[in-house]
């Protein structure tokens, strides 16, 4: 979880603008030296990276509730990756001189940014040893898991509806794969009946047998 506590956001609001984005909007661009930071409000971006090879990469999906652009004003360092809003978005922005004001030397909002960071690149890590330790399928469920449990909408009452318009090309690279074998891991957990998709968006129909299939290891806590 890389959302950032609530406390933090009303600090943001109060001192941040309020803005509002259409969808496939760049919001930060790769090797920029700007300095500003994005809380989500509403809406999703998708943060990809351009690779050596001329391929882009899918690296996370960031939805309301979380920041981005932090790293560069925190550390001065050119931007690391692209951020592109996947849908109509509302963004409270500071730039570098507000983010300073808000955080100051309040501790608590410090540890609330640093628990922020930590979770992504604790991800960011945790998917790196999915990609190299598991099946495919593996890989794929427990990216659905993490997606359903932060960012799911349970009111169309069918399941977690992961409201994020991925293609099977993202779907490859979040779990490091070719678009064929990403394509094989996503019929499987279809045919095991665990997702269907509506309208271009992922539905989770199972969450507790879908996180059976993403760390079969774990026992299960049915008594039995």
């Amino acid at each position: 979880m890389s959302k950032i506590s609530e406390q933090l956001v009303r600090q943001f609001a109060d001192i941040g603008t309020i803005s509002h984005y259409d969808g496939n909007v760049v919001l930060i661009h790769q090797g920029a030296t700007d300095r500003v930071v994005f809380l989500l409000v509403s809406g999703c971006v998708k943060i990809t990276a351009q690779l050596d090879n001329g391929n882009t990469a899918l690296l996370a999906i960031r939805a309301g509730g979380d920041v981005v652009g932090e790293l560069a004003v925190v550390d001065g360092h050119e931007r690391s990756a692209t951020v592109r809003t996947c849908s109509p978005t509302v963004a409270i922005t500071l730039d570098a001189a507000r983010f300073a004001e808000t955080l100051g030397p309040d501790v608590a909002a410090w540890l609330a940014l640093m628990g922020a960071i930590s979770a992504k690149f604790r991800a960011a890590i945790r998917r790196h040893t999915d990609h190299t330790g598991t099946t495919k399928v593996v890989a794929l469920a427990r990216v659905l898991v993490e997606l359903a449990t932060t960012y799911g909408d349970t009111s169309s009452g069918t399941g977690l509806v992961i409201g994020i318009n991925l293609n099977q090309a993202e779907w490859a690279t979040l779990i490091g794969a070719s678009e064929a074998t990403a394509h094989r891991a996503l019929t499987d957990l279809r045919i095991q009946g665990l997702i269907t998709t509506r309208n271009r968006r992922m539905i989770v129909r199972d969450l507790d047998r879908l996180r059976a299939v993403a760390y079969p290891d774990t026992p299960s806590n049915d008594g039995q």
